[in-house]
């Protein structure tokens, strides 16, 4: 039998009513039909930060890219089925859904393009976005993308087999063998896998996943709403048509093949890319100032 404890968190403001426009603070705010939650920080231009998973939640960006808001307006939320936001049915649970929901977004925050900067999974989001709202973007950051289609599957399973540790596998496998599964064995688990994609394994332990109480129940309709879009999918020849600034960001001991990411940048014009030679999978926390004056620097440029 499955049982979820709950973990007590602690949030400053929460808006729980129709809430017209977006800003500084915690707040959930009504978009497309459900709620999702949002964490505003500092001020100057939007940058949209589109976190991983899918199933994960912003606050593991946290304290890390704090830096940024000292000249932008950070614009974190949590997808639909995801930490704070609410769980609507599987069948508003899509990519179609997704990119709908950054083009409400966009359109709340009163911008004509939008900066986007997408971690992981994230990618796939904001490269489904940028294809269909391609006019709707001004900048485009891509950290530790995930690969744009399944050809890299193979190679990534045999990383993670090569890169976990007999200590971690045997961890893995008490959780699994347990006659229940915590909210904190989610968490457990997340770690043992980013370890494997990490420069330094301790660092993973630094990052704050927050796994909400509903996790189990909120993975069931991500699972049920994406595994369509998910299943069969190829994107690389649909980003030759991008014509706004893209920067790609990969990390050296990352387990998504730098392969994949250089693939991108010849497929997409003009893009730069920039390889954080101490991180993996998450190089805002393994080398957050170098992470923060990359970012800043092509955020700044015209």
């Amino acid at each position: 039998m499955i049982k979820i404890v709950r973990v007590s968190c602690l949030f400053i403001f929460i808006v729980t009513n129709s809430y017209a426009q977006l800003v500084n603070g915690e707040q959930s705010i009504k978009i497309n039909g459900t709620r999702l939650f949002f964490d505003i920080q500092g001020k100057g231009k939007p940058l949209l930060i589109i976190h991983g998973g899918p199933g994960l939640n912003h606050t593991y960006f946290l304290p890390y890219l704090s830096d940024l808001s000292k000249t932008n307006k950070l614009i974190f939320y949590d997808q639909r089925a995801c930490g704070q936001s609410a769980i609507p049915s599987a069948d508003s649970v899509t990519l179609k859904f997704l990119n709908k929901d950054i083009e409400e977004i966009r359109k709340k925050l009163k911008v004509a393009k939008l900066r986007i900067m997408a971690h992981s999974w994230g990618a796939i989001l904001a490269v489904n976005y940028a294809i269909q709202f391609p006019d709707k973007i001004e900048k485009l950051i891509l950290c530790n993308p995930s690969p744009l289609s399944h050809e890299y599957d193979v190679q990534m399973a045999a990383f993670m087999k090569e890169n976990t540790t007999v200590e971690d596998s045997l961890a893995r496998a008490k959780i699994y063998h347990s006659s229940s599964i915590e909210v904190d064995n989610f968490e457990k688990l997340m770690k043992i896998n980013f370890k494997a994609s990490a420069y330094d394994r301790q660092h993973i332990e630094k990052i704050d996943l927050n796994i909400p109480d509903n996790y189990l129940q909120s993975s069931q309709v991500l699972m049920m709403g994406l595994q369509k879009d998910l299943k069969t999918y190829n994107y690389y020849s649909k980003v030759k048509g991008f014509r706004f600034k893209t920067l790609l960001l990969a990390g050296q001991y990352d387990g998504i093949p730098l392969a994949s990411i250089e693939r991108l940048q010849k497929l997409i014009p003009g893009a730069k890319m920039y390889t954080f030679d101490k991180s993996g999978h998450f190089p805002f926390v393994e080398e957050t100032d170098r992470f923060i004056a990359v970012v800043n620097d092509f955020l700044k440029k015209n």
